[in-house]
């Protein structure tokens, strides 16, 4: 065994199912550790996407075969093709019987779909790294942490293995693993609908023809800051108009918008969810929200 593998104390070798951005990720990681056996790819443009990303040509491989000379499999495919993976390794167990251990990345997918493979020996779990990895490289999986499902596998090796990548196993309570799209869904809303709120400002901003909207960075950076802060609080660190309840602003942000009907549109759906939530929360009464609604629609 080689230094590096030496120094992770993990006497296992890895291969990778996919080629996506979190498959990327762990690559990177895997292969400076010197871990890597193989990434397997189906789409043959995947081959120079990971050449360029900075695999070595010979970790990566299209021969399903070659997967199976590692201790650790990994799937991180979409979750439509999880299924079919795992019954992939099932008809080609008997062949190639090596690998043991084996997990899937997703998040929404119950661990359960690997159940399978228990039945030929395998211990599976799911690990899911809880990150946005739309520039994917190894730096982003530091100090993550993962959601386990586990069925069978031993918690010592899941525990090693999320530490090889600089990570924090949390196992997910039953509430979770009944409710795995809720569980998803939370992930989701912290980081998808953040961003897409962000891209309506830079919409607004590309229709008066603003050109740099690097003014905004810390405004972005200090509400992320304030909602960290708050994160385990029943506090809404919110401000501005929807705080203080200034429906004359509101009545002026449509009266700008309305020629725009794809902007308003928008406009509308964000202040109806945010309605929702503010009144869930207690924050609104129900005059306050028939005020509101009350603009809505008259600029519907």
């Amino acid at each position: 065994m080689d230094t590096k593998s030496s120094q992770t104390n993990m006497p296992y070798r890895f291969s990778i199912i996919g080629a996506g951005k979190v498959a990327k990720a762990l690559a990177d990681k895997l292969q400076e550790l010197a871990l890597l056996d193989f990434v397997y790819y189906k789409n043959p443009f995947r081959e120079q996407e990971l050449l360029d990303f900075g695999i070595n040509s010979n970790n990566i491989t299209n021969k399903i075969e070659d997967i199976f000379k590692s201790d650790i499999i990994i799937i991180s495919v979409n979750d439509n093709a999880i299924l079919d993976v795992v019954e992939t390794i099932s008809k080609n167990i008997d062949i190639f019987p090596k690998s043991k251990l084996l997990f899937h990345t997703s998040g929404l997918i119950s661990a359960k779909v690997l159940s399978p493979l228990i039945n030929k020996g395998y211990n599976v779990f799911s690990a899911h790294p809880i990150q946005t990895f739309f520039y994917p490289r190894q730096s982003l999986l530091k100090n993550i942490t993962w959601g386990i499902e586990n069925l069978n596998a031993d918690a010592i090796q899941i525990k090693r293995i999320i530490e090889l990548f600089d990570g924090k196993a949390m196992y997910l309570p039953e509430q979770l693993i009944e409710n795995r799209a809720l569980y998803h869904l939370i992930c989701v809303i912290s980081s998808n609908f953040v961003t897409t709120t962000i891209e309506y400002a830079k919409l607004i901003a590309n229709h008066l023809e603003i050109q740099d909207i690097s003014f905004l960075s810390e405004l972005i950076k200090t509400t992320t800051d304030n909602c960290l802060r708050n994160l385990n609080s029943l506090n809404t660190p919110l401000t501005g108009p929807l705080a203080r309840k200034d429906f004359d602003a509101i009545n002026r942000y449509f009266s700008e918008i309305a020629k725009n009907v794809p902007l308003k549109k928008i406009l509308v759906s964000h202040l109806i969810a945010n309605i929702d939530l503010m009144k869930e929360k207690k924050l609104y009464d129900q005059s306050e929200e028939d005020k509101i609604k009350k603009i809505i629609e008259k600029y519907q």
